[in-house]
């Protein structure tokens, strides 16, 4: 690949080619990146105009995307967000699920009542049909944040949704629960069941497969408003206690909406997350060689001024990738899309700036899939979805 190098603030950004070009037209948000085992890569997101709104898909074929596909159209009653954006999980055989926030008939009036629309599709997304709703029965609050995982046994995702129906208003009683679904091959809801009863209210969460089965890894809510990053794991068909991937001790009162990634291989799981605990914000990653039963000391990823929303890949020689949000030390309203490699003993390579864009939420939560030995990114940069190809081979 043909790579020169120029400077933005201190930081060094080569000039990647753009996959594409991106078929997310202008004011494209709300975006959503997938590899399926077979290393299919989607990718998801919304298109606005003026009150209607778009869910589109795309497959990225050798070094370019396909014709945008409408998943689903919809106006007033769609919930467009940066953080809560719609998923996709790319499973074997071109099958996929995706899913996008909704306000239910039943929730008209409500600002925080709202639901998730789940849909399947056999055939590598030229139709869909409708799995299930999530949350429609109890629109209290919101039900959302959708963590997929696919392969042979199926589709899972890991969610947030409010207290079982009751007098629980988005402003008081705020609480959000942690549930896991299960689904079939063909997008059938199997299981739904209730993992945690207390977590922190609007942090991305994540979930993977692990040789023991499947982990979720979220922000938890503990006494004293500590807001650290929890695992939990099931094991012979039960779900594990929620234990600390390690004790940042964040205090903090409120959601910080900056949550955790997970990937596993066998018994090999990495974790990374944002935390800002006394006040010092890192990009942290730690790993795990027991199916995430323990996890080593984590590792500090950033470059000292992280605004998080990290992402992961491994890459199947002993080495990871974490992907972040860095702002420019130079000049606070500029943040580039960061990607670091972590060796197999733990060491770092030099951090590599991927794309220069906005350090906030404006330039949504980036993205990372690896296919083979590629990695695919994407982000938001003036209103508009974008993505990158990276050879591993480009890494340091």
């Amino acid at each position: 690949m043909l790579r020169r190098t120029f400077l933005l603030g201190c930081v060094a950004v080569p000039s990647f080619s753009a996959v594409g070009p991106t078929p997310a037209g202008m004011q494209s948000s709300a975006y959503c990146l997938s590899a399926s085992p077979e290393g299919d890569v989607y990718l998801v997101w919304i298109e606005t105009e003026n009150e209607s709104h778009a869910l589109r898909v795309s497959s990225l074929e050798g070094d370019s995307w396909s014709p945008a596909r409408t998943i689903a159209a919809g106006g007033g009653d769609w919930f467009v967000n940066w953080a809560d954006h719609p998923t996709v999980s790319a499973g074997p055989g071109g099958r996929l699920m995706a899913s996008w926030s909704y306000r239910p008939e039943a929730a008209k009036g409500s600002k925080w009542g709202l639901a998730t629309r789940m849909v399947f599709s056999p055939d590598r997304g030229r139709s869909w049909e409708r799995a299930c709703d999530l949350g429609r029965d109890n629109v209290a609050d919101y039900t959302g944040f959708i963590g997929f995982w696919a392969g042979e046994a199926g589709f899972r995702s890991a969610y947030l949704s409010p207290l079982a129906q009751g007098p629980h208003q988005h402003d008081e009683g705020h609480i959000k629960t942690l549930r896991f679904a299960d689904f079939s091959l063909d997008g059938k809801l199997l299981a739904d069941d209730l993992v945690d009863p207390d977590v922190c209210t609007c942090c991305p969460l994540a979930t993977a497969e692990t040789a023991q089965g499947p982990i979720v890894v979220y922000r938890d809510h503990e006494a004293n408003e500590i807001r650290d990053i929890s695992v939990v794991r099931r094991v012979h068909g039960k779900w594990t206690k929620p234990e600390p991937v390690y004790r940042d001790g964040w205090q903090i009162n409120g959601c910080p909406t900056n949550g955790a990634v997970v990937q596993a291989e066998g018994e090999r799981v990495a974790v990374a997350w944002f935390t800002a605990a006394s006040g010092q914000p890192r990009v942290h990653a730690a790993f795990s060689e027991d199916a995430g039963a323990k996890f080593g000391r984590p590792l500090a990823i950033d470059e000292g001024s992280p605004t998080g929303w990290a992402g992961l890949a491994l890459l199947g020689d002993g080495r990871t990738a974490v992907s972040w949000l860095e702002r420019s030390a130079d000049e606070s309203s500029v943040g580039h899309v960061m990607v670091r490699v972590v060796d197999q003993d733990g060491g770092l390579r030099p951090a590599k700036a991927i794309a220069a864009t906005s350090p906030g939420r404006s330039t949504g939560i980036p993205q990372m899939v690896r296919s083979g030995n590629r990695l695919i990114l994407a982000w938001r940069q003036e209103e508009q979805v974008r993505t990158a190809l990276l050879g591993i081979g480009d890494l340091p």
